[in-house]
């Protein structure tokens, strides 16, 4: 066996073990952490692979116990696990994880809505927890509403279906609205930004000048994924749900 045949084995070698290794972690973890002065701090655990999402929230927002969302982008199937009791929600399109129906008044798309952020550009190359982002401000009405870090997602190897399905369910939830002065609902989920490219690593929003809430992405890492973290865990009952406020059982 000569030298060059040796080198192209070598090389064939390494690129099916390149090929193995995407494989075997196609799935994407993040860690992340948010703190709010209306709802207390959390922390964040998602799962993302193949356009599918599973949220883990602990902490003084998550409950002592902790909520679990998967989100399925496909099918659009949202499920709420509540493990206290093995139960879950499954919410239809048009409600979000209260059980109320989406786009009521005030909520994106509804009546009396307010009109999305309009965002620019404002630094590049900003060293944010470990990542290099650039940085976008947010104004409604000429008032800044918020903040965004957005790293490159081919430089943390976010998929692009996975960054999708995670716009699509920050859009779902974000759709509930919020109290003025307190951040969105949707079990304090906020790690997209519709209108920003890349992933949000830090996003801070504002009201009236004053910070609602901070969120931070600390780790993005590859790794398997399990499927069955994307499915109702065995045992769990379904409950369901109560008309929506003002319509009759």
């Amino acid at each position: 066996m000569n030298i060059r045949s040796t080198l192209r084995r070598a090389t064939l070698l390494a690129f099916l073990l390149s090929l193995l290794s995407t494989a075997l972690y196609a799935g994407t973890v993040m860690t992340g952490k948010q703190q709010s002065p209306a709802r207390g701090s959390s922390e964040q655990k998602i799962y993302l692979d193949g356009g599918r999402l599973r949220v883990e929230v602990t902490g003084e927002a998550g409950g002592e116990r902790g909520r679990v969302m998967i989100y399925r982008a496909d099918t659009g199937t949202l499920w709420m696990l509540n493990a206290a009791d093995k139960s879950y929600l499954e919410m239809p399109t048009g409600r979000g994880p209260s059980g109320r129906m989406m786009r009521r008044e005030g909520a994106p798309g509804g009546p009396g809505a307010p009109s999305k952020p309009v965002f620019a550009k404002t630094a590049a190359d900003v060293q944010v927890n470990g990542f290099t982002t650039d940085k976008y401000e947010g104004t409604r009405d000429g008032a800044k509403v918020e903040e965004v870090w957005a790293a490159d997602p081919k430089a943390v190897a976010v998929a692009a279906e996975d960054l999708q399905a995670l716009k699509s369910l920050a859009e779902r939830l974000g759709a509930l609205g919020g109290a003025p002065g307190r951040p969105p609902r949707g079990g304090g989920f906020a790690l997209a930004a519709p209108g920003v490219p890349g992933v949000p690593v830090r996003i801070i929003r504002y009201d009236d000048g004053q910070a609602l809430s901070q969120m931070d992405i600390t780790s993005i890492r590859q790794e398997a994924v399990p499927a069955a973290l994307f499915e109702v865990p065995a045992g769990y009952t379904k409950r369901e749900m109560g008309p929506p406020p003002g319509r009759p059982n």
